[in-house]
C-alpha cells in the first residue's frame, strides 16, 4: 500500500479520530536489540531503521541542564541510578528515593528543592526539531507515577495514593 500521510499527518488523525493511510507504528528496543537489527537490515543509523520499518517515530525534544551540578549517578531529582546487566543488555534503576523520608508536605517544602524552569536551557530545541518536521514532537515526561515512584519509593508511593488518593 502506498503512503499518503507522513508519521506527523498519521498520528494527528488517530488523534482525532479520522481514519489514517494505514495504522502508526512505534519501535522500543533495548540499544543491544536495536543495533544487532540495524546490522541485519544494514542501516546506518536508528533514524534509516525507522524509515526502513516505516516507523513513526515520535520525537522527543529536551531543554538542555544548565542547573547545580549533578553527583555521577543522580539526577536532577537527587535520585540515584544503577546499571543492571542482564543477559540481553542493561538498564537504568533508581536505588534511592529523596522524598522517601519525609511524612508531610510541609516536611517536603522545609526540605526539598524542586528542580526549576531556570535549570534549563531552551534555544536547544530548535536544532533537534531540524530535519524531522514531519514526525510528530513530544516534549515534556509521559509517566508522572514513574518519576513520583522514584521519588518517594515504590511502596510509599502506593502507599500515598491509598491514604491520600
Amino acid at each position: 500500500m502506498k503512503e499518503s500521510m507522513t508519521p506527523k499527518q498519521r498520528w494527528l488523525a488517530v488523534l482525532t479520530r479520522t481514519k489514517p493511510d494505514r495504522l502508526p507504528m512505534d519501535y522500543w528496543g533495548t540499544a543491544e536489540a536495536t543495533r544487532k537489527v540495524r546490522q541485519y537490515l544494514i542501516c546506518a543509523t536508528q533514524w534509516q531503521l525507522f524509515e526502513r520499518l516505516h516507523i513513526d517515530r515520535v520525537v522527543s525534544v529536551r531543554p538542555a541542564y544548565v542547573g547545580p551540578p549533578l553527583k555521577r549517578g543522580y539526577d536532577m531529582y537527587g535520585m540515584r541510578y544503577r546499571w543492571v546487566e542482564h543477559e540481553g543488555g542493561r538498564y537504568r534503576e533508581c536505588v534511592s528515593q529523596p522524598l522517601a523520608q519525609y511524612n508531610t508536605v510541609e516536611e517536603i517544602e522545609r526540605n526539598y528543592t524542586w528542580p526549576t524552569t531556570d535549570w534549563f536551557d531552551y534555544s536547544v530545541v530548535h536544532k533537534q526539531i531540524k530535519g524531522k518536521e514531519t514526525y510528530p514532537l513530544q516534549a515534556g515526561g509521559s509517566e508522572p507515577f514513574l518519576i513520583y515512584k522514584n521519588l518517594r519509593g515504590m511502596e510509599q508511593a502506593y502507599m500515598d495514593l491509598a491514604i491520600n488518593p
